[in-house]
């Protein structure tokens, strides 16, 4: 369970009275009373928006993650967590989701299932209260940097408010980005602790926060890079540091080293668990062609980090394939400019301006690599938790400056204004743009009608199926089957709901199909022996859902459904047997128990 606090990865993170910067109305406050105040308050502000987001429910993801842990939570050892990757334990037919190792997550989500059970109220605050329990942190990071605490205070509203943050906050899967940034943060900030005051306990507590972070999601491995751009551009000195007097090469290496220690040892850690760095499915974009794209990927998420307008969970985006292409060069002549302005902050403004670049920039690398994620699914905004924190430094150090000595009261009150307005803007862009997450068809309507990319569609497609409405969904996956037939899902969806619709020969044909695909798929195996047992063919039914049963052990339904055809078979026993290990692996579900029930009286229900 998740508490309000910053954690074990916060000990000894408030620093002594952090340097003078400014006077007047913004002039910092280092006394720990004072402290407490500036953390509630950017506590109590920054939990405003996602309030109504604690009424919504499970979404997207978390039917697997979340609901399926609480099913299996007694039959899996938590050993598990760390000796495979987390789709792998949910028997998942997507082989690209193989390459995700996360056992801490994992293990929250086990902790959270015993404790929570299936009551989504309680999820969604343990993860907004590790939204918040970062934001606090994120205000001792900037205190630290500019030495005031009403700025360091405007920073971390910033962050703790932003939209990009709803994926990261509202979905409850989500958490693997809060959970992450908790532990760089701690661990940055505990190094920070070290150069002032080194101690082999402050060594061991920042190596343990980083290795916790890496454990939690992989972007996380930003860590090392930002240390060493901290050192490297003197960041560690404090404010008196100077771009004149950066720290060098070998000094940043020795630093760096026991980062890149445990980044060595977890990388080691992950081949040995999964075998590889790359998915299992083969790449579907050549490097040439991610090297073409990446600028545009960079300034797609510039974009949101400064306008975090329509937001959706998909989005439209072409990759480029030619050198010659203006979607490669247009943004790359945006991006050069704007390091141009970085360039020109850092020698007028100093470190902050640097040190904000490092985290904007650095956690962004690893996914510029689109050839690494799922076709169309290679663009979401929880990517940007860990870059807000530079723009919150930005906005720390921007709020320094105008309530400085230097600034007129016409002024102050103009950018206080203005201020406030942005932090309304934030905070009712989240609520707004939040909304969608309440439920799945919410939000996959939503991303479908703002976008034509195939999974929003897809996934819409499935929603509607679920709730009965067949029609509906078959004429949304035979638009997509169109534009995609080797898309194994389009043709697993589009084959269950013909089923559904009792169209047999079509099922058959598209479900063989989905299976020559990918043959990892169980629910493939299941539905097309469904199929093929209301065609009264029951030696292959049988040996379809046995081959389900042998890819997803304990995936719901399919000991039931092999039972009814053994049944049919006449082998009794062995049907009861089915049955018996079906209520095992799902005891929550009443209505299996109630149809095994009237199978046993000979009176079974259609399926």
């Amino acid at each position: 369970m998740i508490s309000s606090s910053p954690g074990p990865c916060s000990a000894e993170l408030v620093p002594a009275d952090p340097p003078a910067a400014a006077t007047g109305p913004f002039a910092p406050h280092g006394r720990r009373q004072s402290t407490i105040l500036f953390v509630i308050l950017v506590v109590v502000i920054s939990a405003l928006p996602f309030l109504p987001a604690l009424r919504y429910g499970f979404v997207y993801d978390d039917d697997v993650q979340v609901v399926d842990t609480v099913a299996v939570r007694s039959v899996q050892s938590p050993a598990n967590y760390f000796l495979t990757s987390v789709w792998a334990l949910r028997n998942s037919a997507i082989p690209l989701n193989y390459n995700y190792y996360r056992p801490l997550f994992y293990s929250w989500l086990r902790v959270s299932a015993a404790v929570f059970g299936l009551h989504p109220f309680p999820w969604h605050l343990a993860v907004l209260l590790t939204h918040l329990a970062v934001t606090a942190l994120v205000f001792f990071l900037l205190r630290r940097h500019l030495g005031d605490s009403w700025a360091a205070v405007a920073g971390a509203l910033v962050f703790g408010l932003h939209p990009v943050h709803i994926e990261s906050v509202v979905w409850i899967s989500g958490v693997t980005d809060p959970l992450a940034a908790l532990g760089v943060l701690g661990s940055l900030l505990l190094w920070l602790r070290k150069m002032e005051t080194p101690r082999i306990g402050l060594l061991a507590a920042w190596l343990a926060c980083y290795a916790a972070a890496l454990m939690s999601k992989e972007t996380a491995v930003a860590l090392p890079a930002i240390v060493f751009a901290y050192v490297l551009m003197g960041i560690p000195g404090g404010e008196s540091a100077s771009p004149a007097k950066p720290g060098n090469v070998k000094s940043a290496l020795r630093e760096t080293l026991p980062f890149l220690a445990v980044t060595i040892f977890y990388f080691g850690l992950r081949l040995v668990v999964l075998h590889s760095f790359r998915a299992g499915s083969s790449p579907w974009l050549s490097r040439s062609a991610v090297l073409l794209t990446a600028p545009s990927v960079l300034l797609f998420y510039l974009r949101h980090l400064v306008w975090p307008v329509g937001l959706r969970l998909f989005y439209d985006f072409v990759p480029v394939l030619s050198v010659r292409s203006p979607q490669f060069w247009v943004p790359l002549a945006v991006l050069a400019a704007l390091a141009g302005c970085a360039l020109l902050g850092w020698r007028r403004l100093g470190t902050p301006v640097s040190a904000a670049a490092a985290w904007i920039v650095l956690p962004l690398l690893p996914v510029l690599n689109i050839g690494l994620f799922f076709r169309d699914d290679f663009l979401h905004d929880r990517y940007l938790y860990l870059p807000s924190i530079g723009l919150a430094l930005l906005a720390g150090l921007a709020t320094r400056r105008i309530f400085g000595q230097q600034s007129g009261p016409a002024l102050r009150i103009g950018a206080l204004t203005g201020f406030v307005l942005l932090l309304f803007f934030l905070g009712a862009s989240t609520v707004i743009q939040a909304a969608p997450w309440q439920d799945n068809l919410s939000l996959y309507s939503h991303a479908a009608e703002h976008s034509t990319n195939t999974m929003a569609r897809v996934n819409l497609a499935s929603e509607l199926s679920k709730r009965g409405q067949y029609e509906e969904a078959q004429t949304i996956l035979e638009d997509v089957i169109r534009e995609r037939p080797d898309f194994w899902l389009v043709n697993y969806d589009l084959g269950y709901v013909s089923y559904r619709l009792k169209d047999l020969d079509a099922a058959e044909r598209l479900l063989r199909r989905a299976i020559a695909i990918n043959p990892g798929d169980a629910d493939a195996h299941e539905y097309l022996g469904l199929t093929l047992f209301r065609e009264n063919r029951v030696d292959e039914a049988a040996a379809l859902l046995s081959a389900a049963i042998a890819r997803n052990s304990v995936g719901q339904g399919y000991h039931f459904a092999l039972g009814i055809v053994l049944r049919q078979q006449g082998h009794l026993d062995a049907a009861k047997a089915e049955f018996a290990q079906e209520i095992r692996n799902h005891p929550e579900n009443t209505v299996i128990r109630s149809e095994v029930a009237q199978l046993e009286d000979n009176s079974a229900p259609q399926r």
